[in-house]
């Protein structure tokens, strides 16, 4: 909300506008112009009297209509910065999940890849279990799955897109030793 727009409500709550009273809103700072007009409007929703315009004036150079509109400006931005926040959580979620799947769909051997990754991370014992006997042992087509069952019950068997399978070690050469 701008200082104009703030003028344009107090016209439509008919509330007139003097010279005298232009001048003195024009010397407020244009926060604490909306935020007195905030709190001035939040007090008038709960005691709505028969002179709105002329309780709405009085109102608005009280302490409690500039702090009242300060209480409601800042939770209105706190809210708005939740919601930032989640959508770009969202977004990167959104965009784990279609790398990991194209990293899925990529994989030669798809149940090597599933026993690799659950034998190098701590995952839940009973879900390791499920996972073996479900898909790994049970001789199911891991080529043929459809995305809602890779989804669902293996997506915590994948590693990240960016993790690289782990190289099996390998027994380093006898070093000869130094004389």
């Amino acid at each position: 909300m701008r200082r104009c727009e703030v003028y344009e409500a107090m016209s439509r709550e008919r509330i007139i506008l003097f010279p005298t009273l232009i001048l003195k809103l024009n010397r407020l700072p244009e926060s604490d112009l909306i935020a007195r007009w905030r709190g001035t409007v939040d007090l008038t929703m709960d005691y709505c009297p028969e002179n709105r315009p002329g309780w709405m004036s009085k109102v608005f150079w009280t302490p409690t209509a500039l702090e009242t509109g300060r209480v409601i400006l800042a939770k209105e931005q706190a809210h708005r910065e939740r919601v930032r926040l989640r959508l770009q959580k969202l977004a990167r979620l959104n965009n784990l999940k279609l790398r990991k799947w194209a990293s899925w769909q990529r994989c030669a051997d798809k149940r090597k890849l599933i026993e690799t990754h659950l034998a190098t991370q701590s995952h839940d014992p009973f879900y390791c279990h499920c996972i073996q006997t479900q898909f790994l042992n049970s001789g199911v087509n891991l080529e043929a799955l459809p995305a809602a069952y890779v989804t669902l019950w293996l997506w915590e068997a994948l590693p990240p897109p960016e993790q690289s399978l782990p190289l099996p070690r390998q027994k380093a050469a006898a070093m000869p030793e130094a004389v």
